[in-house]
């Protein structure tokens, strides 16, 4: 299993550094959204939710 920490690291290594502050930002407000509306297990969801949801948005068009 893929811990979150590998998920950061992979998403951060992948992406500029402008896109990846945006980013932790999204997973913040994702947390918080979470913490409003849900569990412990929501906030885990939205987290990875919020990190991976531009993961892609740098690659070359070939690979999207």
């Amino acid at each position: 299993m893929v811990t979150l920490e590998v998920m950061r690291a992979k998403v951060q290594s992948t992406m500029s550094v402008k896109r990846y502050i945006h980013t932790l930002g999204v997973v913040q407000e994702a947390q918080k959204l979470a913490d409003a509306y849900g569990d412990e297990v929501l906030k885990n969801q939205a987290e990875i939710a919020g990190l991976l949801h531009d993961c892609a948005k740098e690659y070359p068009l070939q690979i999207r």
